[in-house]
């Protein structure tokens, strides 16, 4: 059980679900703003330029579909660098998508045990050891046997309910001595 780090003394339940629930705070916001940043990519990179009539309007669009606030004055895009000059073009997407991928992957973990030899070795053998070899839909599909599942991600970030044979969320962070006590 954690304790206060100078006295010893164990920490109060609701004192350590307080610091949990403030881990994934700002979770959905941050995902609506990277899923902007993904698709203000893929409309740069994605289309027929011609169509773009301005870079407010654009943005303004895609602000309407994802934002919770209102715009703050000015364009983002020109100052959007990661994806003109930073190698992302039409793929800024791959970050979510990461994260979506190594969410599902890691409830499998959770469920089976973070060191179940089963599960290490097929991670191993189908997703480190083929790396690029093959398309990586393909390689994931054999991995889990399906589809990456977004709703992992979702899980994992406190959006939507756990399924009943995940970890509690805190207890998720882990290290390489395993899971935090």
């Amino acid at each position: 059980s954690p304790r206060h780090y100078k006295n010893g003394d164990l920490l109060a339940e609701d004192l350590i679900k307080k610091v949990n629930d403030m881990e994934n705070f700002d979770a959905g916001y941050v995902g609506l703003r990277q899923t902007f940043l993904g698709k203000l990519d893929m409309a740069w990179h994605g289309g027929d330029p011609k169509n773009i009539k301005g870079v407010e309007e654009l943005e303004d669009k895609l602000i309407a579909e994802t934002w919770l606030f209102p715009r703050a004055a000015g364009p983002m895009s020109t100052s959007f660098g990661h994806i003109f000059s930073g190698g992302y073009s039409a793929g800024y997407y791959s970050y979510k998508w990461a994260e979506v991928l190594e969410a599902d992957m890691f409830e499998e973990f959770e469920q089976k045990g973070l060191y179940d030899r089963a599960t290490g070795d097929r991670l191993r053998d189908t997703i480190y050891a083929q790396g690029g070899t093959r398309d990586p839909m393909d390689i994931f599909k054999d991995a889990k046997g399906r589809e990456p599942d977004p709703n992992a991600l979702f899980r994992r970030e406190g959006l939507l309910p756990q399924n009943d044979n995940q970890t509690p969320q805190a207890n998720r962070k882990s290290g390489p001595q395993g899971p935090k006590q």
